[in-house]
């Protein structure tokens, strides 16, 4: 060869060295399945059975926030399943190289300092290359979990108290971490910095912080944990972890809750909140509780927070009952929202509202000022909904009923006033049925049979709107949920159209039943037995919330007993307990007598008077079965108060009975006991973490009651009605459940009870709703219709969706 070929060749054989060690370098795309997909492009292939080619890499950069001052960062693990990965530190900061060859396994951080431990949970490792984008690096300004920090730990101790073990993929991921309560987050986060600052004691028998917020009994009995006052702002005050850069990252209604449960039906937040950017470029910012003309201008400020400013004057009334009776007024100053991290569409924020407060009685004083902290996620409402949620179909559901419900000082609020059945079958028009109290006039159990008219539209069919006269109300069902397609969550924005309240928002979060007995006999219902309330079940797990457990039995000589055992003390009551139609009551009464004894009676009834009784109180506690689903009956929950005489009637008028609800709410009883075990079958333990899995097993989420083993997670069989095998002339409308009767005592357990049963797909809602109206020969039942009339006021009561009270 001459000298020219040879430098020809040499010059050639130098390039592709020079390209190879190029293509060695580069960000490779992530392989999403390894048995199909093409070779990346610039792979090399190499002689043997199957072509090889140097593995994608990413390059993580992430920082360590310190314990307290003096902090100095000791050493940094970053895991990927159970593999470690070299990592380098220099400082605060540290980089680590990952390889993606299974990007379906979940990678994490737990750093040592001098002051304690940190950790984060990052992600698969498949959305950690989707974050790094095409440059082959991922920092802490595309993935704010790369910032270890008080947060992040306490964000991964709610999740595995939540779970009972650390996510095996995003989806749980990004659930838990929506689930959570995040009122916790905050008081964790400051212990662990406090703790390590020595402001606040370690106990004896750990090492530092973070292996003591491992134990969460041992943190919720700490005495030392200041008043929610001192901690609640520490999120807030830290430097955002995921800044904003423009508006327009916002979703167009973006929900924001403090907290859901993860192992029932999300149905009962901490806070709710809904942010609705609208065409002028200003916001609606709904709150859970009433507000006039939520309306507020949006910038984002030079640190990355959303900052809301009111364009009109936003004020809440309440009633006041503590240090005295008084009607309060709240002027909004405004909102500031600190971005604390953004991952799979879930975000978490701090909050900050500033209120300016003065009483009704003395409007001349200065307004005090007040403000509130919290710590809430974010979701796109419009991504979550279900899209094909509602139809014009003969199915009933039960919903929220909202309603001016008038108080005591003051003359009417927006409120939720019960929640009885809805049912649209023709455009235009919907009804309410058993919409009234379930009591007499002198508190004697009944059936409510008034039914309510209502104009109802559908839209997309995504949203459901009613108009009742006095409010505007809009639903939207959502997608997720752990119970099945009988019991669905669902988001209500309310606007009331009537009287001085005209103009208010109200948003909250709810569950949604469909109605499944119709047509059947009172009988199907099986109330003997052992009964678990799972209220508290249904709210978000938290490091900080209250432990109460409800249970009560119902005996066939209609006895019952009613037990609270919990963080307020435990009692037990004697109740009677009885059926109305499909209601089911259990009742404490008692009466006093002219000598001046009393005695416990059945119930304060007229004839209790009439007997010799001088005065009488009541509770009774009523819950009406809407669904069977996972071995419980869902339905509402009400609890009423009846006294006589009325303490609250005029003088010379008080010789009447006074009803009074506390509450009306959505929820659910599981049985324990062999007396319904046909139809409630044995529960399955939810499957640990698999040993060697290098996943830290953490107690599972229970009810902890005076140091009593907690309760574990439970999967529950989905159970469905066995059918009729008989051959009728029509064929059986199978998208409604009530037209096809099952026989009370034939429940059978879908799938066996050998494994774990998972949600049903949320497609199959749709065919659900595809219902038509009743079949010829089932007809539909007999209500008489009250046009157009709103329910009267002593039928209404605001739902207390925060309240931990039994």
């Amino acid at each position: 060869m001459s000298k020219a070929g040879m430098a020809i060749l040499a010059a050639w054989v130098m390039g592709a060295m020079a390209a190879v060690a190029g293509i060695a370098a580069m960000s490779i795309p992530v392989l999403q399945s390894a048995g199909q997909a093409a070779p990346p492009a610039g792979a090399l292939p190499v002689r043997g059975s199957q072509p090889l080619m140097p593995p994608a890499k990413l390059r993580l950069s992430g920082e360590v926030t310190p314990l307290a001052a003096g902090d100095v960062l000791q050493s940094v693990e970053v895991r990927v399943g159970t593999e470690l990965i070299p990592v380098s530190v220099q400082g605060q900061y540290f980089e680590a190289t990952l390889f993606l060859m299974d990007t379906a396994r979940m990678a994490s951080i737990e750093v040592r300092s001098t002051k304690g431990r940190q950790a984060s949970l990052l992600g698969s490792v498949s959305r950690l290359a989707a974050l790094g984008g095409g440059d082959g690096r991922l920092d802490v300004q595309e993935h704010a979990a790369l910032r270890v920090s008080p947060f992040t730990t306490a964000l991964l101790r709610h999740i595995e108290y939540a779970l009972g073990r650390h996510p095996l993929n995003d989806a749980e991921l990004d659930q838990t971490t929506r689930a959570v309560g995040h009122d916790g987050l905050g008081a964790l986060s400051y212990a662990l910095s406090k703790i390590a600052g020595g402001e606040l004691p370690l106990p004896a028998g750990y090492q530092d912080g973070y292996a003591f917020s491992a134990d969460r009994e041992a943190f919720h009995d700490w005495p030392h944990l200041p008043a929610h006052e001192m901690w609640s702002a520490y999120l807030f005050n830290q430097a955002p972890g995921s800044r904003v850069a423009d508006v327009a990252e916002l979703p167009a209604r973006m929900l924001m809750l403090g907290g859901l449960s993860v192992t029932e039906y999300p149905s009962y937040s901490g806070a709710t909140r809904l942010l609705e950017r609208l065409s002028d470029g200003s916001v609606n910012f709904h709150e859970d509780q009433p507000l006039a003309t939520p309306n507020y201008a949006i910038r984002v400020d030079e640190s990355g927070q959303i900052v809301l400013t009111p364009r009109t004057a936003v004020v809440r009334l309440y009633e006041r009952t503590s240090p005295d009776n008084d009607v309060m007024q709240r002027t909004s100053q405004g909102h500031v929202l600190r971005r604390l991290m953004l991952a799979g569409g879930i975000s978490v924020w701090a909050l900050r509202s500033d209120w300016l407060e003065v009483a009704a009685s003395s409007p001349q004083s200065p307004p005090v000022p007040v403000t509130e902290y919290r710590v809430l996620s974010a979701t796109d409402l419009d991504a979550w909904k279900r899209a094909d949620a509602w139809r014009f179909t003969s199915l009933q559901f039960s919903l929220p009923w909202l309603c001016i419900e008038p108080g005591q000082m003051l003359t009417g609020r927006l409120a939720v006033c019960g929640h009885p059945l809805h049912r649209f079958d023709f455009e235009g028009l919907g009804f309410t049925f058993e919409h009234d109290t379930p009591l007499s006039a002198d508190g004697q159990p009944m059936v409510p049979t008034r039914s309510t008219q209502f104009e109802v539209s559908i839209q997309n069919p995504s949203l459901l709107t009613i108009n009742n006269g006095q409010t505007e109300t809009h639903f939207w069902r959502l997608q997720s949920g752990t119970v099945g397609r009988a019991v669905v969550p669902s988001v209500f924005l309310s606007r009331s159209l009537h009287g001085d309240t005209r103009g208010e928002t109200l948003v909250g979060l709810t569950p949604s039943f469909l109605y499944q007995f119709e047509y059947d006999p009172p009988s199907i219902i099986q109330p003997l037995g052992n009964w678990r309330n799972g209220y508290q079940k249904a709210q978000p797990p938290s490091y900080v919330g209250l432990d109460v457990s409800v249970a009560f039995s119902r005996l066939a000589d209609g006895s019952s007993a009613y037990s609270v055992q919990g963080d307020n003390g435990n009692s037990v009551e004697n109740h009677r307990w009885g059926m109305t139609g499909f209601g089911i009551y259990n009742i404490r009464a008692s009466a006093r007598y002219p000598d001046g004894s009393s005695r416990q009676v059945e119930a304060c009834t007229s004839s209790v008077i009439a007997a010799g009784a001088t005065a009488c109180n009541a509770v009774i506690r009523y819950f009406r079965p809407i669904t069977l689903a996972r071995g419980s009956y869902y339905g509402v929950e009400e609890r009423y108060r009846v006294s006589y005489p009325d303490p609250d009637a005029p003088d010379g008028q008080q010789n009447r009975f006074s009803i009074v609800r506390d509450y009306s709410r959505l929820g659910f009883e599981t049985c324990e006991s062999s007396e319904c075990a046909s139809v409630f079958p044995k529960t399955v333990s939810q499957a640990p973490a698999m040993p060697g899995s290098g996943v830290q097993v953490f107690p599972q989420r229970g009810t902890r009651l005076g140091g009593r083993p907690r309760a574990a997670v439970r999967w529950i069989p989905w159970l469905t009605p066995l059918r009729s095998t008989s051959i009728e002339e029509k064929k059986r409308d199978e998208s409604c459940p009530s037209c096809d009767r099952p026989r009370a005592d034939l429940w059978a357990v879908v799938r066996g009870t050998s494994a774990p049963v998972s949600a049903p797909d949320d497609s199959k809602e749709a065919d659900l709703l595809h219902g038509t109206p009743a079949q010829e020969g089932g007809g539909k039942a007999s209500h008489s219709t009250e046009a157009g009339a709103p329910a009267p006021a002593e039928a209404h009561a605001h739902v207390d969706l925060t309240s931990a009270a039994p």
